[in-house]
């Protein structure tokens, strides 16, 4: 009985209880910031229990951490995703696109004038056939593979030949 005091006491004064090192068991214990909990257990008083994925990942749904959103302090285990009160949105990850093409030889010119350039998977598209004075401007260049997208290579030459259509 006076273990059950002592431990109600423990508890009271300092919030949480240190979990045992000896099976790793949290059970009727709560978990401290930063720590990760699994189903059925929770975190100290005051801390969210949230994942540190982005919600575009795949993760184990079962996996959280204990965190403590409110305190200015974008932490570990923090995303402007789980956390919005401490992680700026401004530094927030997006979602990458998808990339296209890995290489240069994985984009092809494409359309009557040639003026495309897309993924060769896609380059067998059907455009009207007419002709622009900027179509003549992309013999300068070439259609490459420019961070993970089609686009045409933006040369000095290519430039110079559409400011003198202006």
């Amino acid at each position: 009985m006076q273990n059950a005091v002592l431990l109600a006491v423990v508890v009271t004064v300092l919030g949480c209880v240190e979990f045992g090192e000896d099976n790793g068991s949290r059970s009727g214990t709560c978990a401290k910031e930063g720590e990760s909990i699994m189903a059925g257990e929770s975190c100290c008083p005051g801390l969210n229990a949230v994942s540190d994925c982005l919600p575009w990942e795949s993760c184990p749904i079962s996996l959280r951490y204990c965190i403590n959103c409110g305190d200015t302090v974008c932490g570990e285990h923090e995303n402007c995703y789980n956390c919005k009160t401490d992680c700026a949105l401004a530094n927030c990850p997006k979602k990458p696109e998808e990339s296209e093409c890995s290489a240069d030889s994985d984009c092809k010119t494409a359309g009557c004038s040639g003026q495309l350039c897309l993924p060769a998977e896609k380059s067998d598209v059907v455009t009207t056939c007419e002709y622009r004075p900027e179509y003549g401007c992309l013999k300068m260049t070439n259609c490459k593979c420019i961070t993970g997208r089609c686009l045409w290579e933006k040369t000095q030459d290519y430039n110079d030949c559409m400011n003198s259509l202006k």
